[in-house]
Formats: structure tokens, sequence, C-alpha cells
């Protein structure tokens, strides 16, 4: 193991001193030489076959360039075990000195920006009770019923009423000008509130009929923060009454062949509700405790940290803040700044919720959560993308991005167990399951 001595410059830079035995020395030298040897071509020779005293003696300066680098990474690795600090970017090393077989130097080095979240103070989340009727299990068991379903046309006379199924098609305009392609045969179960709830409301108080024209406007915030407002022009093709069968143990087995009985059934939809409810409170309530955070969590980022993070940022991007109107540039700079700090606050949390938790546990905790939280269909579904990906049998990306879907919500889970055991979740009021969801932010 190398002697190292580590001084403490400031809260994010740090030197070391640095004592690299013969021996070490010698693993050094020695992986330079294969490195090396490895890449080098010289006529007569197999790539890789270049006998040693040739090497040595045309590539003595990259030898011993290339072993103090390997001295280098051996310290950083060593570094960041023993002071527990990520290391963040070797900022000089100097002092580079032979040593009876040996080496020194000196490594000056920064860490990764220091997080002070404080003691949260302010932070509470208020967790709701639902209160689930039988007229939400009933909403919900029509999605169900829905491929057993019988839709009869309206007349032409006929107003569209809540249940009714509408197709329709939509235009999309800015300042006179369309900004997509008109949509088509889209179709609407009026009432649901899943396609969009303004236009839904708009067309239930309308008593829209098939042939009719309708102009719903919405504004909107573009990405540089400006206002719009967008037209949305909609044409009802054609309304269908929606009848629905009554939800038999013959009619769930049909549905679904994991389910026994009707009873069963709308158990799990209870049980589905319940999550949806938790998990959209939850990830408002988590939202907003982030939010507080980011405003009170302190950080110490190292010399240039943000500089050269959009620097990288532009780079990756292709973009130049010429682009830019030239009294705009502090305020990307300052947005920019402001967006690295959320996330890297969003991601300390994470990882602090996070490591106490064993790698079995974790894979056991997401499976668990799948479990509790979704419908018998959707646990089969999991499962059989799940173990593809795990089985590296996935070659399609949409089993990683189901599953990374997934994980993302299992991880605000872990942000809620993190908040609870810090006395954070309070309970408050009962609200209704509808009230809420129609309410919540979609």
């Amino acid at each position: 193991m190398l002697k190292i001595n580590v001084n403490k410059v400031s809260k994010t830079r740090f030197s070391a001193h640095v004592k690299v035995s013969p021996e070490e020395k010698t693993v050094c030298d020695k992986k330079a030489f294969e490195n090396i040897r490895s890449k080098v071509k010289i006529d007569g020779f197999r790539k890789g076959k270049v006998p040693e005293h040739i090497i040595k003696t045309r590539y003595s300066q990259d030898l011993e360039e290339s072993s103090v680098q390997y001295m280098i990474d051996m310290a950083s690795e060593q570094l960041i075990k023993e002071t527990d600090k990520d290391i963040y970017k070797i900022r000089k090393v100097e002092n580079l000195v032979p040593e009876k077989g040996g080496y020194s130097f000196e490594l000056i080095f920064d860490i990764h920006p220091e997080i002070n979240l404080g003691k949260m103070k302010g932070v509470t989340l208020k967790e709701l009770i639902p209160i689930i009727d039988e007229a939400d299990i009933k909403k919900e068991t029509q999605e169900v019923l829905k491929i057993y379903s019988e839709k009869k046309l309206k007349n032409d006379d006929e107003a569209a009423n809540v249940g009714d199924l509408i197709v329709l098609s939509y235009e999309q305009w800015v300042e006179g000008v369309p900004i997509a392609q008109p949509s088509e045969n889209v179709q609407v179960n009026l009432g649901n509130f899943q396609f969009d709830k303004e236009i839904e409301e708009h067309l239930i108080a309308e008593q829209v009929k098939k042939g009719q024209e309708h102009r719903v406007s919405k504004k909107f915030i573009q990405d540089d923060g400006v206002e719009k407002k967008v037209d949305i022009i909609i044409h009802i093709d054609a309304i269908y009454n929606v009848s629905y069968p009554e939800l038999t143990d013959e009619i769930a087995v049909k549905y679904d062949a994991d389910y026994t009985s009707a009873k069963e059934l709308k158990n799990d939809i209870n049980k589905v509700l319940f999550s949806r409810f938790h998990r959209k409170n939850m990830d408002e309530e988590i939202g907003e405790a982030l939010d507080k955070l980011n405003e009170t969590t302190e950080i110490d980022f190292p010399e240039n940290y943000t500089q050269e993070k959009l620097q990288k940022y532009m780079e990756e991007n292709k973009t130049d803040l010429s682009a830019f109107e030239e009294n705009e540039h502090e305020e990307f700079k300052l947005i920019f700044e402001r967006e690295l700090k959320k996330r890297l606050v969003n991601e300390f949390i994470l990882k602090e919720a996070l490591k106490d938790i064993k790698t079995d546990e974790y894979h056991f905790g997401f499976t668990k959560f799948i479990d509790d939280n979704f419908d018998k269909r959707m646990l089969r579904t999991f499962k059989i993308v799940y173990n593809s990906v795990m089985s590296q049998n996935d070659k399609n990306e949409y089993g990683n991005q189901f599953i990374n879907r997934l994980l993302q919500i299992y991880h605000l889970d872990i942000l809620e167990r993190y908040f609870r055991d810090k006395g954070l979740v309070k309970k408050d009021k009962k609200v209704a399951f509808s009230e809420f969801m129609s309410q919540v932010k979609q």
C-alpha cells in the first residue's frame, strides 16, 4: 500500500504527499510496458511481440510517463478509500522525484461538492387518507369491461353525455400557424379525463354533437419561460353510447385467469386505486420537499466546478453562448447553476436514502413494491420483462425503458421511507379519491 499523507487546503481541496515503494513502482512499470507494447507497430515484428529492449530504448520517455500515470491512478484509488471522498479532479501533480528505486510526488486534488442538508427545518410531507367508494371502483372496472362493452352510434342530433365515447380529430395552432400534424380518429371516453381534463370539461358543458367544430384555447410555458397560447380546433366525428355488462365471476376469469372471482378483481382494483392515490400524493409532497431543500441546502463547490460543468454541457449539446443574446448570457448561467444544484441535492438525498440498503434487499424491495402496488396483469408483465432484462436477453429498448420507469417510481417510494424515518411524514385529512385525482397535476 502506498504511503500517503493528506492535508486539507480548503473545504473541497486537498494535497497529498505520496511515496511509492520500489515494489509498487515495479508493478506500475510492468503495466506501462505492457500497455505500450500492445500498441506500438514496428516493421519486422508482429503487434504486441516487439522485444523488450527495443521498446525500452525507443519509448523510454513514454514508459516513464505511463508508469507515473499508473502511480497517480493507484494513489487516487487509495485516496478515495482512505478519505471516503470522491475525487472530482486532480488539479496538479508536482515534485515528481525518483527515490531509492521508488518514487514520490505531490497531488493537489478537488473533491466533489460537499453537501450539507442541515436539520431539514420546515420540511413536512402531508399524507392524505383516500376515501375510495363504489363509484370509484365501478369507474375503474369500466376500463376492465371496456373490451366486453357494446357501442351504439348516436344520431346526429343527439348530444354527447358523460360516459359516451367520442371519436374526434383536432389541430393545434399558435398565432395562426399549425404546430403539429392534425390528429385523427382520437377516441375519448367522456368524463374519464384521461385525454385532457380541460377539453373534456368543455365538451361536456357544450353538449357537443356529431359534425360540430369547437375551439379550446390553452396557455403553456415554453422552455424559454415565455407563455404562449395554443388554439385547439376540435372536430366531432362520431358519438357512441357505451353500455357495459355487469362484472361477474365469469368475466373476471375471462379477463385474466389469475382471478377466481369478481370480488378478487374488485379487491385488486381497490388496491391499485389506493396505490395510485398514495403515489400521486407522495410524489407531489416529495417534489415540494426537494424544492424546499434545494433552497436551504448549503453546497461547497470546488473551484471552477460550475464553469467546467457548463462547458461540458455546451460541448455535449453542441451549443455556444454566442447563440444567445449577450444580455442573456448571465441569465443562462444562473439557470444552469440553479438546475445543477437541484440535481446535486436530489442525487445526494437519494444516495442517503439508498446507502443502508444492501443489494439483495434492494432487489427484494423492488419486486415487493411492484407486488404491493399493481394488479395481477401488471405483475405478470413486470415479471416477464424483468426476468428478460436481468438475464440480458432483452434486445428491445422497450424492456429497459419499462424497468427504468418502474425503478424511478420505486426510488420515490424509497425517498418516502427516508423522509418517514426522519419523522417528516405527517397524517393529514381524508380526501375523496375522485376529488383528489381531479385536482392533482396530471
